[in-house]
């Protein structure tokens, strides 16, 4: 379900909300919850917004994920590339420990670009 209030488009599923919107010229994404196989339809769908508002940065707002697995890291290889290909760039923002640990689990630590809050407006 998608509804948009303040500008915002809003994506929620059972365990799992996320928004997109456009700030300071960049396209902010916040995910909340579990990222998992349930969570794919609305991250694909949330990609295809953020895709949509043609920024130059699409920022991953991590912070609020609880829980993520091997789909949330294929998703975010596929966005990365996705973006990138639009010409774009994807940056994760204060990764919450859970993805922290896939990331370094996995080894997709060191192919995006993380920052934590501070570092980042």
């Amino acid at each position: 379900m998608a509804f948009v209030n303040d500008g915002r488009t809003w994506v929620d599923g059972a365990a799992f909300a996320c928004s997109v919107s456009r700030r300071d010229g960049h396209c902010a994404v916040q995910l909340e919850g579990e990222l998992d196989v349930a969570a794919k339809p609305t991250l694909d769908q949330a990609l295809e917004a953020a895709l949509e508002l043609e920024a130059p940065e699409v920022a991953l707002d991590l912070k609020g994920v609880t829980f993520a697995d091997s789909t949330a890291v294929a998703w975010l290889l596929a966005a990365d590339r996705r973006i990138r290909t639009a010409g774009g760039q994807l940056r994760l923002v204060d990764c919450s420990p859970a993805v922290r640990q896939l990331l370094r689990l996995t080894g997709v630590d060191g192919l995006l670009p993380a920052v934590e809050r501070g570092s980042r407006p």
